[in-house]
């Protein structure tokens, strides 16, 4: 092993060629261990749960969020329509920005429905504790 080559391939890396003994290659991995991109947080993260699940936010209290944020997008565009001269910039702006809430409010609503919908359709796995020892108890009385 040569601290020569292992130094030429640490600091060029890619550049520097593919490597052709250890000590190449063990500086290599040096220089892609150093210039290795780390996630905005600083670590690595794993997704939350399993591919193709609806995100939480999505699933509980989608429903109330979006149509909060439709009323309040409806009452601001009426507020600015009643104060604000047509036509102006600071109108433009605000009804472009009431339309996008709107939007947004509009499609959290309908991922509360579908998401009240599947719930309703699935059905509990798991007894509660008052109905699982009610059933025992009839199963011990009919013997």
């Amino acid at each position: 092993m040569s601290l020569d080559e292992y130094n030429h391939h640490a600091r060029l890396g890619p550049m520097a060629g593919p490597p052709t003994n250890a000590s190449q290659l063990a500086g290599q991995q040096a220089y892609d261990n150093a210039h290795r991109q780390l996630p905005q947080g600083g670590v690595y993260s794993t997704p939350s749960g399993p591919p193709g699940e609806i995100p939480k936010f999505l699933r509980e209290g989608a429903l109330r969020r979006g149509l909060w944020t439709m009323g309040i997008a409806t009452v601001l565009s009426i507020v600015s329509g009643l104060l604000l001269r047509p036509g102006t910039n600071l109108s433009d702006g605000v009804i472009a920005v009431t339309a996008i809430a709107f939007i947004f409010g509009l499609f959290l609503t309908l991922c509360g429905v579908i998401s009240k919908i599947a719930g309703l359709r699935k059905k509990p796995s798991i007894t509660p504790a008052s109905e699982a020892t009610a059933a025992a108890a009839e199963h011990v009385d009919k013997r």
